[in-house]
């Protein structure tokens, strides 16, 4: 998302270079053309990520914890939830969202 996508503070450029060896596996075949510091400002805008949407997912879970709760109920009686179920759960419990 960063480096190959731009989707960051760094702009929309394609950063680095990505060769995959066949045998390796793709992490271990990976080449870094950047430089130390680019490198660092790469690893700074991946933790900002992936920390808001960290934040983003426990906000959510908080809003909807009667939510997360029934469908952890339905779970354990079905193991598996369908379209219908889940319409269940969201028309009976009262809208948290504003």
């Amino acid at each position: 998302m960063v480096t190959i996508f731009g989707m960051s503070a760094l702009g929309p450029i394609k950063l680095g270079e990505r060769e995959e060896m066949i045998f390796i596996g793709r992490e271990f075949g990976a080449h870094r053309g950047n430089s130390e510091k680019l490198t660092a400002m790469i690893d700074e805008q991946i933790s900002a990520i992936i920390s808001a949407a960290w934040q983003k997912a426990l906000k959510l879970l908080k809003t909807e914890l009667k939510t997360l709760h029934a469908m952890a109920k339905d779970l354990l009686e079905k193991e598996t939830l369908e379209d219908q179920d889940l319409a269940k759960i969201f028309a009976t419990l009262k809208p948290t969202r504003a």
